[in-house]
Order: structure tokens, then sequence, then C-alpha cells
């Protein structure tokens, strides 16, 4: 499809882009992962932008980030944080919002999601020569892994499916279904993970929640292809098995299964943040310390014990771990706001979006990759726009 008025350039090609390059532009600087491909186009955006453009900003998101901030240094000095863990993850964050909101604000936010689903389709059919290549040659293009499965760009296959489901759910939106959707669907398939067929499913749910008798017809059919995919599945049965016997018992030592176990003990933690800061959360970035904090230094002769500490293992507890309410507010008016609005073609994109979100509440907790920042305030200025009833096709 093409936009009117929509023109290719410096920041509508290196936005989206931005989404893919983790892993190609990526290195570790004094323990830091830098992506150097997006990293320096954010900064160079951000001042652009503020030095030589119209610097778009309202004073809810002045509030938002003034009390992230005082949380953040409040509870790093309660806590004794190490206040750069912090400000690694603050200042980011805020720099990659406002680059994403005035690049999306001067040049159309439509034009640019299609060219994302572009190079979705493009990551796509790359994945898939990977997969047969692999399979038919035993030859490792862009992957470590000899097991058959598919990662395309990424560097695991549940990461594939954060960065490009939202493509295949904005095809599904739009009835689109043609060769680009059967290529991306069929590369998320051949990642042979639970976490494509899980998000797909809670956006269906979420798509369909006024539907009640649809969602009542769908239920026998969901639980059969959850039991089939359960009894199917030995890695995933070990899960649920895993998971049954952590909470009969409370004893991390019945956990074999190591994404149990790193869920299990990220959980445990957001939730004792949570209550312990009375809903504020300990900060952006604090949440990996209180890891280490939190369980007795007994339990870290535990093979598995600090696993994903870093991400909490999934965003969802990220944020209830370190933004707590505001968080949680957050999540819930990104779904609110999606799910009430009044242009259809916002709503698609909207959706589309907020896919990325589901994935992440599954597995991923890191702020700043995969265009978690990019998607939010997709959702953010179509929501705002919506109830403004204007239009950000330009």
């Amino acid at each position: 499809m093409n936009i009117p008025n929509f023109k290719l350039n410096f920041f509508t090609f290196l936005l989206p882009l931005t989404v893919f390059t983790k892993e190609v532009g990526a290195i570790m600087v004094g323990g830091i992962e830098l992506d150097l491909i997006a990293y320096p186009f954010y900064v160079f955006s951000f001042f652009y932008f503020l030095l030589l453009k119209r610097f778009n900003i309202n004073i809810s998101e002045i509030l938002l980030f003034s009390v992230l901030l005082v949380i953040g240094v409040l509870n790093s000095i309660a806590f004794d944080l190490p206040l750069i863990l912090f400000f690694k993850q603050f200042v980011p964050i805020l720099i990659i919002f406002f680059a994403c909101k005035n690049i999306l604000i001067n040049y159309g936010i439509n034009g640019v999601f299609l060219f994302y689903t572009k190079l979705a389709y493009f990551a796509a059919i790359f994945g898939l020569l990977q997969f047969f290549i692999k399979l038919f040659f035993g030859i490792l293009i862009l992957t470590p892994y000899h097991a058959l499965f598919l990662d395309s760009i990424a560097k695991e296959p549940s990461h594939y499916v954060a960065i490009v489901l939202p493509a295949l759910v904005y095809l599904i939106e739009k009835r689109d279904f043609n060769l680009k959707f059967y290529v991306i669907l069929l590369s998320l398939i051949l990642t042979f993970k639970i976490t494509f067929f899980f998000s797909l499913g809670i956006y269906f749910l979420l798509r369909n929640i006024k539907r009640i008798k649809y969602i009542v017809l769908l239920a026998p059919f969901v639980l059969l292809t959850l039991y089939y995919i359960i009894i199917n599945n030995l890695d995933f049965y070990e899960r649920i098995d895993g998971m049954i016997a952590y909470l009969n018992s409370r004893d991390l030592h019945d956990i074999e299964n190591l994404t149990v176990f790193s869920f299990a003990t990220n959980l445990e933690l957001a939730i004792s943040n949570f209550i312990r800061t009375f809903g504020f959360g300990v900060g952006l970035g604090g949440h990996e310390t209180m890891y280490k904090y939190y369980f007795s230094l007994s339990e870290w002769d535990m093979y598995y014990m600090g696993i994903n500490s870093n991400s909490a293992h999934s965003l969802t507890i990220r944020v209830i771990s370190e933004m707590g309410i505001i968080g949680i507010l957050i999540y819930f008016n990104l779904i609110k706001g999606t799910l009430k609005m009044k242009n259809f073609n916002f709503q698609i994109i909207s959706f589309a979006a907020l896919s990325h979100f589901i994935v992440k509440s599954i597995k991923l907790g890191g702020y700043l990759d995969y265009g978690t920042i990019f998607f939010l305030v997709i959702i953010v200025l179509l929501i705002q726009n919506d109830k403004k009833d204007r239009n950000l096709y330009i």
C-alpha cells in the first residue's frame, strides 16, 4: 500500500530499522550493551528536534518522567542501589521516547509502520532461507544454534517473535492475507515457540473481548489446543509441572525447569518490591540489585540463581518491580485506549503495536530493545489523537 505524501528519508528509514538492529549493531562497552546503529540515531534525532525543530512535549510527559526520576533517585538512596543503574535506564528511555515521538509526529505513523512491516517481511524471508539452508545443508547463517528452529536476525526465536509479531497482527487486522502475510506467519510458526502461539491467542481474546458469545464458543477449541500442546511438548509440560510443584511447596529447589525458575524468582521479587515500596516500585534499573539483596546468600549456590535478573524475566514483571502502580496504570491505559478507539485505522495499528507488549509480558524484559519504546509511542500517540479526532496519516 502506498501512503499519500509519505516519503522515505533518513528518519523514516532508520526509525523502524532500529526494531531489528540489536543483534547486528550491538557491542559491549564497559558492561553495557550498545546498539551502534540505533543509539546514535536516537541521540541525533533527539537533539535535532530539540535544537533545530519544534520539540513536541506535553505537561503529562514532563510530570511522568519527573515522578519516575524522583522515585528512582529516592529508592536508590533508600535501598542502597547504585544510581548509575537508574540513569542507565532513565536517560536512554527519555531520549528514545522523545526521538520516536517527534519523528512520528513530523512524518506520520502509518507510513513509518508500513515500512516496518516491509522490514519484517524481509526478516521473515531471511529467516526462512536460514532455516531451510540449516535443514538441508547443515550450514549456520547468523545463528549459533544447530537445533532446528527459526530465529532470523534475533538471538533467540522468542526474540524474533517480539520483533515480527506486530507485522503479522497488522496484516490480520487489515484482512490482508497476501504473500507477505503467509511468509511472516510461516516464519513465526517455524520458531516452534509457545511464546508465539500464546501471544497470538491473547491478542485474539483481547480483540474479541466484547464478543462474549464468540469467546465462549472458542473456549473448547482453545482448551483442546492447549491440552495438545502440553501433552506433545515435553519442554512445556516440564514448565507446567515445575510451576505446580513450586506453588505447592514454595521451595525453589523443587523447580528443575530453567524458564520456570526465572519466572518464579523474578515474580516473587517483583511482588516483594511492590509491597515494600507501597506500590511505587524500586525505580528503573533497580530490579537486578534487589534480586541479590532479596535472596539469601545460601541460595546463590543454586545453579539457576540470578537467571534473567537483569531483565526480570518479562517486561510486565519488571514494570511491577521497578515502576509499581505507575507502570500498571500505563499498561491498563494502553489496553483500554486501544479497545475504545473510535478511529478504526488507528485501532488496527494500535493492536499491532500492543501485540509486542503481549510477547514481552511472557518473556523478555528490556526497555530499550526490539522497538519497545517505538511501539509504546505509537500507541500513546494514536490514543491521544483518537480522542482529539486528529489525523496522523501524513
